[in-house]
């Protein structure tokens, strides 16, 4: 079974399945390259030595169910309250594989508007909605990190070689830094557990990244 979360709440608790996704996979379209044209050469001349892409756009179709009409306020009123209305960029996570989740940072571009499918004195309420998300920095890597403290490694480090990149760097837990590459920065976990480490930005330009503690690589380039 897929699952779908925003901010680690799995949509299915709040009555919510996905019947369909776009804009997951692939790469997002080139940003405005620079181009020659030559008047006695076919087509352009493209300089694609270090391309630059676009925002990642994403769409979820999805269904809500609720058992009262009252359940079914409650749920649309958590999607919008609880999940997007709030500061900064949500977590999508989506689980195809429970061994390779996918992870996209985003925010609703075009509001949140749910139509009811039944009537109000029908014994199952239904609605359905499209979220359509962007993610404003398409492309990242992503770690796993296993934080033990019986091992001393609640504690975690990174450093960036590339001077002239800024990144940041979602630590798995709910929280985020921004780094500009060829400093350090640090970490420290509350609990043991298995976190996902994404660093977002120009990931192609990372040079060296050095862990104090030992990183799995979940994707290189996403």
């Amino acid at each position: 079974m897929i699952r779908y979360y925003i901010d680690s709440i799995d949509l299915s608790s709040l009555g919510i399945t996905v019947s369909q996704a776009k804009g997951l996979f692939g790469l997002p379209k080139v940003k405005n390259a620079l181009t020659i044209s030559y008047p006695n050469r076919h087509g352009i001349l493209v300089d694609l030595a270090n391309p630059i892409y676009d925002v990642r756009s994403i769409e979820l179709h999805c269904h809500l169910s609720a058992s009262t009409r009252m359940e079914f306020l409650i749920r649309t009123n958590e999607l919008v309250t609880t999940l997007f209305a709030k500061p900064n960029l949500r977590e999508l996570r989506i689980d195809y594989d429970s061994q390779k989740p996918l992870f996209y940072y985003v925010y609703p571009n075009d509001g949140i508007a749910i139509e009811r499918e039944s009537k109000w004195d029908a014994s199952r309420q239904l609605g359905q909605f499209t979220l359509k998300l962007l993610e404003p920095e398409p492309l990242k890597r992503v770690f796993i990190f296993e934080a033990d403290n019986v091992q001393n490694s609640r504690h975690i480090q990174l450093a960036f070689d590339e001077p002239n990149q800024q990144f940041t760097v979602y630590w798995g837990d709910g929280s985020y830094d921004v780094v500009r590459a060829g400093s350090q920065i640090e970490h420290e976990y509350s609990t043991d557990g298995r976190y996902y480490i994404s660093i977002v930005g120009m990931v192609n330009d990372i040079g060296n990244l050095t862990a104090s503690q030992n990183l799995v690589v979940l994707w290189n380039l996403l």
